[in-house]
């Protein structure tokens, strides 16, 4: 039993869990399933160690998961701690003894992951949950006239219950075929501390890297572009531009004291038909008259200065 189990065994089932729950991540998105498949590391480790333990491993995949792929699932640790928290409720009434229990489990992580996901869902992708399928559902919702927060709730809840449902049952059949299903194992004292700090550590962890993602993000915003220099070696002959502009139809106008450009996204072309002018600013206007004629988009020159 567990009581007997040294702290390096200990903390080898308590990786192997986290491994388990990364692989059930990467299945899921790999094969776009509906349902997470991330937890089952959590509802197992919860059981055998008690809850402590398994928010530690719901914690560590949620900062594993986000410094590989989504900086913004490190919020969703607080979903892996309710279920932590339930998963050692259900244990200690050995609702784990029969398949009535388990699935009284499931229904029970279905309902706390709704409640505690939605609102996340909502404050980081506008109430979509990012499933394909749970999203599927909300958009057929909102479709046919529901409202915005019982469609949310509605996709959200939809992609809980499979998930929970199918999680549960592989941890169930797991721990009723392993050494601790025939008794509520507990753990000594020394590795229960050993386990918090580990805990409070990942708590750690996951706040700082929430916030040097939102910090990295903004840094490097501006070198999420790829930057080209344009100038009289590649196709600007005019040299510096003094002003610039783009019309609704994509072209860029580009003012020089060598005379205006027309840029189409290939290739600059000087507008020969103006003379050769200082241009200090360039602006669009739709359906402008000049001279007579009525343009659908044109570009307005002014002021305009003989060089």
């Amino acid at each position: 039993m567990i009581q007997n189990l040294k702290t390096y065994q200990v903390v080898l089932f308590v990786l192997a869990n986290i491994v388990l729950n990364l692989l059930g991540k990467l299945l899921s998105t790999y094969l776009t399933l509906p349902m997470w498949l991330d937890s089952v590391g959590t509802i197992i480790t919860s059981y055998v160690l008690g809850p402590i333990c398994g928010m530690m491993v719901g914690l560590s995949l949620k900062l594993t998961y986000s410094l590989i792929y989504n900086p913004s699932e490190v919020a969703f640790g607080i979903v892996s701690i309710g279920i932590a928290v339930i998963t050692g409720i259900a244990a200690r009434r050995h609702w784990f003894k029969d398949l009535f229990g388990a699935m009284t489990l499931a229904f029970s992580l279905t309902l706390v992951c709704t409640l505690m996901g939605t609102p996340l869902c909502y404050l980081y992708f506008g109430g979509f949950n990012g499933n394909i399928w749970g999203d599927g559902v909300t958009n057929m919702l909102l479709s046919w006239g529901f409202k915005d927060i019982f469609a949310f709730i509605a996709g959200n809840f939809s992609l809980e219950f499979v998930d929970k449902v199918v999680t549960v049952l592989i941890a169930f059949y797991v721990l009723k075929r392993s050494v601790f299903y025939s008794k509520l194992p507990q753990i000594n004292k020394r590795n229960k501390l050993f386990f918090m700090v580990l805990l409070l550590a990942s708590v750690m962890a996951t706040t700082n890297s929430a916030n040097a993602a939102e910090t990295s993000t903004e840094e490097n915003a501006q070198y999420s572009y790829v930057q080209t220099i344009y100038d009289g070696s590649n196709g600007l002959p005019g040299g510096t531009a003094n002003a610039i502009t783009q019309t609704g139809s994509g072209i860029l106008w580009v003012g020089t004291y060598g005379g205006l450009y027309r840029y189409n996204g290939h290739q600059f072309r000087l507008m020969s038909e103006f003379e050769p002018v200082k241009m200090l600013q360039l602006y669009t206007q739709m359906k402008k008259v000049v001279c007579g004629l009525v343009l659908t988009t044109m570009v307005y020159l002014s002021p305009l200065m003989k060089k």
